[in-house]
Order: C-alpha cells, then sequence, then structure tokens
C-alpha cells in the first residue's frame, strides 16, 4: 500500500509517496494534480486543516485533542478557520468573517495557509472518493506517537536538536 505525506510549499504541494521505501517526492502545483497522481494511494496524510466548519463557533474535535496529548507542544495546533474565512479574498475579510460567525480570530499564521485550506477544501468536496484517503495529519501529534505517547521537549528550529530528535522519533 502507498502512503503519501503532503505539505504545503512555496511551489504548491510537495508530496513524499512510501511503500516499503521511499517511491518518490514530488511538487505539484494544485491538490488537483496532486490527487490525480495518487488517486490510488491508501492514504494520503497531509499537514493541513480538513473537515471546514461553515460557521460555528464549536471547536473540531481533533483540535482540542490534539492540543492535549500534546501538553506544552500544544500551541503548534493553531485554531482551523471556518470555510467562508479560507475561502476570502484577503487577510482583513476573512479575519472579519471568522470573528463574526465565531468566537475567536483569525490568525495570520492560519491566514499564511488558507490559500492551501481553501485548494484542498476545494478538492475534496468537489471528488467525494478522495475522502476516503485524503486525511488529515498534525506532524507534532505523528511525533508524540512515535515517541510512545511523550510530547517532543524541543522545537524544530532549536539549534537542529528538535529537528534531529524528530528524525529519531523521540
Amino acid at each position: 500500500m502507498t502512503v503519501v505525506g503532503v505539505d504545503g510549499c512555496p511551489g504548491g504541494w510537495v508530496a513524499v509517496a512510501y511503500e516499503q521505501t521511499l517511491v518518490e517526492c514530488q511538487v505539484f502545483e494544485t491538490a488537483a494534480e496532486l490527487w490525480a497522481a495518487h488517486e490510488r494511494a491508501g492514504t494520503i496524510l497531509v499537514d493541513i486543516p480538513i473537515g471546514l466548519r461553515e460557521d460555528s463557533a464549536e471547536a473540531r474535535a481533533c483540535d482540542p485533542a490534539a492540543r492535549e496529548v500534546l501538553g506544552r507542544r500544544g500551541n503548534s495546533v493553531f485554531p482551523a478557520p471556518i470555510r467562508p474565512a479560507a475561502h476570502a479574498p484577503d487577510y482583513e475579510r476573512a479575519k472579519a468573517i471568522q470573528e463574526r460567525h465565531t468566537e475567536g480570530s483569525l490568525g495570520r499564521q492560519t491566514w499564511a495557509i488558507c490559500d492551501k485550506i481553501s485548494d484542498l477544501d476545494e478538492l475534496l468536496r468537489e471528488i467525494p472518493e478522495a475522502r476516503g484517503t485524503v486525511r488529515e495529519a498534525h506532524p507534532e501529534v505523528c511525533f508524540w506517537a512515535l515517541a510512545g505517547g511523550e510530547p517532543t521537549q524541543h522545537s524544530k528550529p532549536n539549534g537542529g536538536t528538535g529537528s534531529r530528535r524528530r528524525r529519531r522519533g523521540r
């Protein structure tokens, strides 16, 4: 079974496909191109919020659950925007939409990835078959699981220590 790990990058989406070893690493401009190349994969894990709310102030259940298991590293899980905010044409409108419909605001860090969020959201809304294959995966939660249920002690940019420990699964 092929598993594809995906993250947003300046050129679109970087995808790393594995079977039992690395199969390929490729950049796709759009989520639709990514899907066309990997629709036969068993699982596509994406580090982008999916399952957006329309206008609810209620948090997605996965976000507080991820923050809880990560403890002090839980700040790496930021709130997902509601769908209309993610698809807004500019930050000021997106922020106003988010504030009008929820109990929170829209941070610049979230807005910085809204183009990716909306690209993937459109794919999942237009191609129902993708919903069974494409799954959201948060890297810090994956590292937590690889470390036996312990949050990482160092951030990624911490002089390289955090990055090295993540590669070793601790």
